[in-house]
């Protein structure tokens, strides 16, 4: 089977592709060096001819839509969903590598404030592995959700990530904290009912990192 990453260099597409080259598939990163521009447009409707669509978007994109960013993806999603290619959209929560912004957008001096809303942030493995499942599977023309095994509220998670480096920042609680600039509350980046959950633990992904 041919399947075309779109965006297969970053963080979830280069482990795609690599996955799906290791299950004998050709898997192709679409860039501007394989003559695939997405700005522009040119060579995508060559290289997706035929093609089913599997997005990945961000659990929460309909519930933030003060945020430019959730805006987008949101449109994102109502675009395939209007095409007439057959479609899955897996929406996920954060990334656990995504704390290292998360604590940058919310650092003031030797403190870090962040909002006490609860989130359940996902190893990037965990994603890839449900991406390639839904890619190799009939598209289910349905958006479905993948988090962490793990609730954990946003400051807790800083603070374990920065107690694991050895930083010695204070992270400061703020139950109206901001996120990106976007209120938030304890349902706000959180899976609903049925939503796929990964096995590994913020403290497997933690144990990773002291092991680099």
């Amino acid at each position: 089977m041919k399947i075309v990453v779109i965006g297969g260099t970053g963080l979830i597409g280069s482990r795609v592709v690599s996955g799906l080259k290791a299950l004998g598939h050709e898997a192709v990163a679409a860039s501007p060096n394989t003559g695939v521009n997405t700005l522009t447009g040119q060579g995508l409707a060559e290289v997706l001819a035929g093609a089913d669509h599997v997005a990945l978007s961000v659990v929460g994109t309909d519930r933030l839509t003060s945020s430019g960013y959730f805006r987008a993806k949101l449109a994102q999603e109502a675009l395939i969903k209007a095409s007439p290619t057959p479609w899955t959209i897996l929406r996920s929560t954060q990334f656990f590598p995504f704390v290292a912004g998360i604590i940058q957008s919310g650092s003031v001096g030797d403190e870090v404030h962040l909002s006490s809303a609860m989130v359940q942030p996902v190893a990037a493995e965990d994603v890839v592995e449900a991406l390639i499942e839904l890619v190799l599977a009939a598209p289910l023309n349905d958006t479905i959700e993948i988090a962490g095994p793990e609730p954990i509220r946003m400051d807790a998670f800083a603070r374990e990530y920065l107690a694991a480096q050895e930083d010695r920042r204070t992270v400061v609680a703020e139950p109206e904290g901001l996120y990106f600039g976007s209120v938030i509350d304890d349902g706000s980046l959180t899976p609903g009912p049925g939503s796929r959950i990964g096995r590994i633990t913020l403290e497997d992904w933690l144990r990773t990192l002291s092991a680099d």
